[in-house]
């Protein structure tokens, strides 16, 4: 049973549905509706930094532009 299954492993009853199979972790479905992948949000990143290091730190705007600028290396683009 689902109350037996949860106890075994110290679970809450309401976490095993979200556990069946076809649903997604929390972590998953973020991660699917992310705009930038993770490699792209670390490349912004170090951009920001280096811009930082440069003395010159980008405006929330600019840093925005350059996402933007990223984001169109993919071919299913859609504006922010």
């Amino acid at each position: 049973s689902l109350q037996a299954t949860a106890t075994a492993h110290n679970l809450t009853l309401s976490t095993l549905p979200d556990r069946n199979p076809g649903k997604y972790t929390r972590h998953t479905y973020y991660q699917q509706r992310q705009l930038l992948t993770s490699e792209e949000e670390d490349f912004l990143a170090e951009w920001i930094l280096e811009q930082d290091r440069q003395g010159l730190p980008p405006t929330h705007i600019c840093a925005c532009e350059m996402a933007q600028k990223i984001r169109r290396t993919h071919s299913d683009i859609k504006p922010l």
